[in-house]
């Protein structure tokens, strides 16, 4: 299971993990949340295949983006780093991800950078839309560019990523889709709510049946938020919910 999520001032954090298989092999679904200069950076993402291998791909992501977030403060070029990294292997080795900056000062915009991975939705009462665009996927070329897109956050707002294994689970009525995960959205007050929603949908949706690992990871402005709730049961909270 990921690591519970830390508690930032001034933000509300709420996440999910969910394996797939009858035995729950190690799957290549993962988020993270960590500090970095002035802020924090969140990340979610899904490497190629499964087992052993997806488990070494998946700890190179994430040490690698800490270590690099860690001297930079800067999405892109975490990016970049682990673009290096994974073609130095090698295997074939594809990674897709969205990291989001986040200030110690909410009031600052949202900096990120999304390389093959499907973009961050902006949530906004009844409006539901992507808050940027995606770059190419890791490890597949050595020259890439990952755009830097900023986003503010209002109070009321928040920042949904999830992995594809929930837009394209499978079930009676075919592929759970996007257009379905961004009406479960429709409404959601706060990251724990989105977060709950999706999995409800999601249980329904493949009679608790999944053929893929799957990872949300939800983001708002807060008050100052209580201490943090471990990760129970496969959802993990921060800040006020």
């Amino acid at each position: 299971m990921p690591p519970p999520l830390p508690h930032i001032p001034g933000w509300s954090l709420a996440a999910m993990y969910r394996p797939a298989g009858a035995e729950n092999e190690v799957g290549g679904d993962f988020y993270d949340a960590f500090p970095v200069a002035d802020g924090w950076m969140l990340v979610i993402g899904d490497v190629t295949g499964r087992g052993a291998r997806a488990a070494s791909i998946t700890a190179l992501a994430r040490y690698t983006l800490r270590t690099a977030a860690a001297l930079t403060n800067d999405p892109q070029i975490a990016l970049a780093t682990l673009n290096r990294a994974l073609l130095a292997r090698r295997d074939t080795s594809l990674c897709s991800i969205a990291a989001l900056t986040l200030s110690d000062d909410p009031r600052q915009p949202v900096r990120m950078a999304v390389a093959g991975h499907l973009p961050p939705l902006l949530v906004d009462g009844e409006e539901v839309r992507e808050a940027t665009t995606s770059d190419q996927v890791l490890g597949a070329f050595p020259e890439g560019e990952w755009r830097i897109g900023e986003c503010q956050v209002e109070p009321g707002q928040q920042l949904v990523m999830t992995t594809d294994g929930i837009v394209e689970a499978e079930g009676e009525e075919g592929r759970f889709g996007e257009q379905r995960l961004r009406a479960e959205l429709v409404g959601a007050g706060n990251p724990a709510g989105a977060v709950q929603r999706l999995e409800s949908a999601l249980r329904a949706f493949t009679a608790d049946r999944l053929d893929d690992d799957v990872a949300v990871l939800a983001v708002a402005r807060s008050a100052e938020s209580a201490v943090p709730a471990p990760l129970v049961g496969g959802l993990s909270l921060s800040g006020d919910g």
